[in-house]
């Protein structure tokens, strides 16, 4: 079955934008660049064992490079106005919007000599039956305003319900905020700050509490987490 015919079988609406896998030519230039330095250290060498293990080390490595970024070549993601098609290594797994229970984020600015080189993105995004992981901006950002829109009013009425909202190892209540470390009450707490893409908590007599700085990627419905936590006690300002 093509896109066409999943998007349309899936209800999916109009198609937004297509995104392709790059670094395909990279991986491999690099893979045989790899390769060469195997076949080097075959030819050129002693045939030792050490040497023979170091040219088919590169070598090997040389192979498995050129062979990913071959099969890789033709991965892409489309999004649609209900959702996402993910094509990945021959397998197309369609993500509606309205099936997603939870996606996680890492977004990695790069500096060299202190200047920015660059920024990249991974969102892994799960529903009820597929999982996919995506390095698009776009796609992330779409899917984060989407699951934040529709999961909200459930987790906030389970909050205001007296119920708990777990969010990966954070966990949240009418009392306060539990970690594997101990429960923290939100009588004690200034406020939430994401500093480095780390969550640090404030505490409302000055300073910081040290046992619950969890990296961001680690939870779930980061968005939904935050918006929460401002209801509660504010976002704190660095």
């Amino acid at each position: 079955m093509d896109t066409e015919q999943l998007a349309h079988t899936n209800q999916l609406g109009n198609p937004v934008q297509e995104f392709k896998q790059q670094g395909s030519v990279m991986g491999i230039l690099v893979g045989l660049f790899f390769l060469g330095i195997g076949l080097f250290f075959l030819l050129a060498g002693k045939k030792q064992i050490v040497t023979i293990g170091v040219a088919l080390f590169f070598g090997g490595l040389g192979v498995w490079l050129v062979y990913m970024a071959i099969v890789d070549r033709n991965n892409r993601q489309l999004l649609y106005e209900h959702g996402l098609i993910d094509l990945h290594r021959g397998k197309a797994q369609v993500l509606r919007y309205d099936r997603m229970t939870a996606v996680w984020q890492r977004v990695t600015r790069h500096y060299r000599n202190g200047f920015h080189t660059g920024t990249t993105y991974y969102y892994r995004i799960k529903t009820d039956d597929a999982e996919a992981i995506s390095s698009y901006q776009v796609v992330g950002e779409r899917v984060q305003d989407e699951v934040t829109r529709r999961l909200m009013p459930q987790v906030a009425q389970t909050y205001n319900s007296g119920g708990d909202v777990a969010f990966g190892p954070l966990t949240l209540n009418k009392q306060g905020l539990t970690s594997k470390k101990g429960t923290l009450l939100w009588e004690e707490i200034k406020g939430v700050e994401v500093r480095r893409g780390y969550i640090f908590i404030q505490k409302k007599d000055g300073g910081w509490f040290n046992w619950t700085n969890t990296s961001v990627e680690t939870i779930p419905n980061l968005f939904i987490f935050l918006s929460l936590i401002d209801q509660i006690c504010g976002i704190a300002k660095s």
